[in-house]
């Protein structure tokens, strides 16, 4: 009776109303198995159409079984409803058996069919609960991905968001769902502590609260960063990896989220010190003594490290050094803990301990030998030969809990720019007894840093000039950081992808090659 009623309203045109007995007669034949609700909507067409045409569509659609096509046509149809018809129709849909949808490859067809739709809201709210009560019930990121497209409100695609978010935060979530962890931690390796054993000594993971540095007050936005190093060069399926640099966005740093905002809305250049000088000369007293300590720091760190910037440095998976095949794949991350994400604010390149050198101080649970400590902190921050310490600088090492002017020197001769200390924390003694730290590379003959991102050095863990400039600025005193690594995949000499190639002559200076010739910038060209 409720669909003759429809019809008989003159409401509702012949022909919309062809189609729509079209469209939901297909998803009740679907949803129902009794023969008589079947009988009812032929008749219910049958009156309205009295050639019959509609008629032998729906005999079509009562031996169709793509539920999910159906319910697409159905949206789709919808668009040519006006506002009173959809309203009058509405009913109906809401009564669609939505349950039968199948999880199958056409379900981002249907809702980008929805998000398309002339009534995407009301389509939504329809929708909505029965993804939601699958994403609940399964916690895979594909299905709260699905919830959040199809959310009809903003405070409900906020709380799916955080849900899903949640799942890269809890080790036993993530296990349950159907991600590969391998191919989240190539885009961010800033989760590794948390989405795998990657303490391989006692085979367990961190939690989220491993991550934080206790030295500083929750409110203070130092607490939530770390430092994050793959020392793997290959994959899971022995393939070397490569090496895109990413560097920061400095409007994206927390340091400046309140005074870059403020210049760019002046349209001022704020990656240029004499323009940020003229503003803030610029300025009433009380203004200047509002925006003293934020212009002060940008000021420093356009002076002593953005000044230092270069184009990012991509490495291919293979380079070839003197006809030799070497595997590159080493990176060391900048992480911040961010509400309910991890973000990577930068990626460099980076080259640890001679993989060919011993290794066995330590082993891992199942008898893999081990160099450094899963976990370490940060206990130092020494100075570059290239700069000049100021009472700006002073003041920065003072914020970020440790800083010194001197400039380490290796056996007392060689200096180490921006010299870290990477001090393994106590649960790994096998660690101990070795001096190690972050620094820009100081050493490599005449070729310094050509090696960078493969196993190749001393035991520290080098840099090019810039990255460790912005390290040694951004990392605050006895912050984490965490060594992510497998022995069978430290390597320095590629199992796969290997290619005939020409030695070069002793004293051609083009000896430099790689696979494709992809270092993108000269080493240690200044801004």
């Amino acid at each position: 009776m409720l669909f003759k009623n429809m019809l008989l309203s003159k409401k509702i045109g012949v022909t919309t109303a062809a189609l729509f007995i079209v469209a939901i007669a297909m998803f009740f034949i679907l949803t129902f198995s009794d023969n008589t609700q079947v009988q009812i909507l032929k008749q219910a067409v049958g009156f309205r159409n009295n050639k019959g045409g509609i008629q032998s569509a729906i005999d079509s659609v009562i031996i169709a079984d793509n539920f999910n096509t159906a319910l697409q046509h159905l949206i789709e149809l919808s668009d040519s409803l006006s506002n009173n018809e959809f309203e009058n129709y509405l009913p109906v849909f809401k009564k669609i058996s939505v349950s039968k949808l199948k999880n199958d490859s056409s379900i981002n067809s249907l809702i980008t069919k929805v998000e398309q739709s002339k009534y995407a809201k009301l389509w939504k709210e329809i929708l909505y609960p029965h993804f939601h009560t699958i994403a609940k019930k399964t916690q895979y990121v594909s299905e709260w991905n699905n919830c959040i497209r199809l959310c009809p409100s903003e405070n409900e695609k906020k709380e799916d968001i955080h849900e899903r978010r949640m799942l890269f935060l809890d080790f036993e979530m993530f296990s349950k769902s159907n991600l590969n962890a391998e191919e989240i931690l190539l885009i961010n390796p800033c989760y590794a502590p948390l989405l795998t054993n990657m303490d391989r000594i006692h085979n367990k993971h961190y939690s989220l609260n491993d991550l934080y540095n206790n030295s500083y007050k929750e409110d203070n936005n130092l607490r939530n960063r770390y430092i994050m190093a793959d020392f793997n060069t290959t994959n899971s399926l022995s393939e070397c990896k490569g090496c895109v640099e990413e560097y920061a966005v400095n409007d994206s740093l927390n340091e400046f989220k309140k005074l870059i905002p403020v210049l760019k809305k002046e349209h001022i250049d704020y990656n240029k010190i004499e323009n940020i000088n003229v503003w803030y000369n610029g300025l009433s007293h009380s203004e200047k003594i509002n925006w003293a300590n934020d212009y002060i720091t940008l000021k420093n760190y356009l002076q002593h490290v953005d000044k230092y910037r270069t184009a990012p440095m991509k490495k291919d998976p293979i380079i070839y050094i003197d006809g030799k095949p070497y595997c590159i794949g080493q990176r060391l991350c900048l992480c911040e803990i961010q509400n309910d994400t991890i973000i990577k604010v930068s990626q460099f390149v980076t080259s640890s301990k001679n993989s060919k050198a011993p290794q066995s101080n330590q082993h891992d649970f199942d008898g893999q030998p081990r160099y450094y400590a899963p976990q370490n902190k940060i206990t130092s921050r020494f100075w570059d030969r290239e700069l000049k310490y100021d009472s700006i600088d002073k003041r920065h090492d003072q914020i970020m809990g440790k800083g010194t002017s001197g400039v380490l020197k290796y056996r007392g001769t060689v200096d180490l720019p921006n010299f870290m200390h990477i001090t393994p924390l106590d649960e790994f003694p096998g660690a101990k007894g070795f001096i190690n730290g972050i620094h820009e590379f100081a050493v490599g003959g005449k070729r310094p840093g050509l090696f960078m991102g493969t196993p190749i050095s001393l035991g520290c863990v080098r840099l090019h000039d810039y990255p460790s400039k912005f390290t040694r600025w951004w990392t605050p005193h006895n912050a984490y950081m965490f060594i992510f690594y497998d022995s069978n995949h430290y390597i320095q000499k590629p199992l796969k992808g290997l290619k005939e190639i020409k030695a070069e002559k002793k004293g051609d200076e083009k000896k430099e090659i790689s696979s494709s010739n992809k270092e993108q910038h000269p080493i240690n060209t200044k801004k």
